[in-house]
């Protein structure tokens, strides 16, 4: 349900010309009572609109971080 939520966001940004270089789990916050989801870390120098390699390079981040996730290789709690 995370990775779901997390998608959906990373996916609205795309749709509004926004893609976030740094995607990894540092980035990612999660509200324990609801399980609400929020990026963080997006500074304007992350953004790229107009290379599609770039696009390609964040889908990758997101697909090795999941990967990650549901391997449960990492597990931060703060």
């Amino acid at each position: 349900m995370i990775l779901d939520k997390s998608a959906s966001l990373l996916a609205d940004l795309y749709k509004n010309g926004i893609i976030p270089r740094d995607i990894k789990e540092d980035n990612i916050l999660v509200r324990k009572n609801d399980l609400d989801v929020k990026l963080i870390d997006l500074d304007d120098q992350d953004y790229l609109q107009e290379y599609s390699y770039i696009r390609k390079d964040a889908a990758e981040a997101f697909e090795k971080m999941k990967k990650r996730l549901l391997n449960k290789e990492v597990v931060f709690e703060r």
